[in-house]
């Protein structure tokens, strides 16, 4: 395992130690969950971007004017 370093924001370091002490975690692992979070999203906001994409070139589209009408079934 490796050590990496940053700084924070002292507002964000101090919510930090707060979030630490409450879940009686170290701020390393919460850290480390931090950081494993962020990336399975990235993974998956590329992933879905690119499914996306290869979508779209195959024709496989919605018109606005569907999106608009199904949205308007929902009510706000």
């Amino acid at each position: 395992m490796r050590t990496v370093t940053a700084q924070l924001p002292d507002q964000l370091a101090e919510g930090l130690d707060a979030l630490a002490a409450a879940e009686g975690r170290s701020k390393a692992w919460l850290i480390r969950q931090a950081v494993v979070d962020f990336l399975a999203k990235q993974e998956d906001l590329e992933r879905l971007t690119l499914e996306g994409m290869e979508a779209a070139r195959a024709g496989d589209l919605v018109e606005h004017a569907e999106i608009v009408a199904e949205l308007e079934q929902w009510g706000s």
